[in-house]
């Protein structure tokens, strides 16, 4: 009976202390910071602002790869900041995500790696994943992988062919419980969009 009381104790203190923080986190303003990783067929693009500064072998390669390989790699880490204004710990246990391009979802994933954001402070969540740039850009060639690029730098949202979208996760006596749709990163801080 005891050890049944002390269950119930643990699971009220465990449920009430994951809806503080999934209350704090509804609370928190979100914004894709920058990205630590860009990279298509082995080629590392966060170098580069434009086509012209690629040195000839490197383009020619790359250019090579494109006509002839059925798949280029394209890697992406992209750095979440999340700030928290209030004066409670925001969390979230699992997330899940989509990567939109040109306003189409394109593929999802999930991380399950536990997140915290101090009281009146922020965190960066990175979230890594890649796709087969043929299958986005088609035939297009190089000026189509750094017209993408140049859209994910862009200085705005409308510039940007690149987006993610997440979902929080939170778990509560063993089942997992998320938002109801998915949140919308732009570039700049803004409190969650829910997009269902």
């Amino acid at each position: 009976m005891r050890y049944l009381f002390l269950f119930f104790i643990l699971f009220e203190f465990t449920s009430c202390r994951t809806f503080r923080e999934l209350k704090a986190l509804s609370k928190c303003e979100f914004r894709n910071k920058d990205f630590a990783r860009l990279e298509a067929g082995g080629l590392n693009l966060l170098k580069y602002q434009d086509l012209s500064q690629i040195n000839l072998l490197e383009a020619g390669k790359l250019a090579l790869d494109m006509s002839r390989q059925p798949e280029i790699p394209f890697f992406i880490t992209f750095n979440v900041e999340v700030r928290n204004n209030h004066e409670k710990l925001a969390a979230l246990e699992k997330l899940d995500w989509i990567l939109e391009v040109d306003k189409k979802d394109l593929i999802n994933g999930t991380s399950v790696d536990r997140f915290e954001v101090p009281p009146m402070g922020t965190n960066v969540l990175p979230i890594t994943t890649s796709f087969d740039l043929k299958k986005v850009l088609g035939k297009t060639g190089l000026e189509g992988i750094f017209a993408i690029v140049k859209g994910m730098q862009g200085t705005n949202d409308e510039d940007t062919r690149i987006r993610l979208k997440i979902k929080p996760r939170f778990r509560v006596a063993g089942a997992r419980i998320g938002y109801p749709g998915y949140i919308k990163i732009g570039k700049t801080f803004e409190s969650a969009k829910i997009e269902k």
